[in-house]
């Protein structure tokens, strides 16, 4: 049976116009991608009906914050990796616990990316 190869789909929820930039290049540098980004919670929440393979997320969002919408995709979604980025973190438990199967401190480091893909991301 062949194989379909087709771009690994991408949900970038981030704020920061910088970062967004940082993270999209470097998650189209390691993988074949397309990466959708949000800067909020909001529209971050209008995404839960949305499959991915992988979902990062900022913890610390204008309108709200990273912990709930990982609850409510998780809840929708079990199977799909989000992964919970921020430079400050203090509750990293809490994020594990609503359904995040990573917590990185930011600025994340090229080869942590190129793990987690490898690690998350269907072959």
């Amino acid at each position: 049976m062949p194989t379909i190869n087709r771009k690994i789909q991408v949900l970038l929820i981030e704020n920061n116009a910088t970062s967004q930039k940082v993270v999209k290049l470097l998650l189209e540098t390691l993988c074949e991608c397309d990466v959708e980004l949000v800067s909020n919670l909001q529209s971050a929440l209008g995404c839960l009906e949305k499959d991915y393979d992988i979902i990062f997320t900022d913890i610390y969002l204008p309108d709200g914050d990273g912990e709930t919408f990982i609850q409510k995709y998780h809840a929708k979604h079990p199977t799909i990796p989000i992964v919970a980025m921020g430079t400050y973190i203090t509750n990293a438990k809490i994020l594990l616990n609503a359904g995040a199967v990573a917590v990185l401190r930011k600025p994340i480091s090229s080869h942590l990316f190129k793990e987690l893909i490898e690690t998350f991301i269907p072959r």
